[in-house]
């Protein structure tokens, strides 16, 4: 958890730290785990998707961002 925080701390900071994945998808890794968060800017607010096991095919993870 404390990874995570550090790394929600980051995002807070600086949120266009991470680089664009897919569309308009960020993934911000998390130190140490094999996690990524997924978020998108929209008007000045973070908005996250989801935070994901990067082990997945990343088919899989385009098309549950996809919805």
């Amino acid at each position: 958890m404390r990874h995570l925080n550090v790394a929600f701390g980051n995002l807070r900071s600086s949120p266009e730290i991470a680089p664009l994945f897919f569309k308009t998808y960020r993934r911000l890794l998390v130190q140490g785990f094999p996690y990524g968060i997924f978020y998108t800017l929209e008007g000045g607010r973070i908005i996250v998707w989801g935070v994901m096991d990067l082990r997945q095919d990343p088919a899989m993870i385009r098309r549950r961002l996809r919805g």
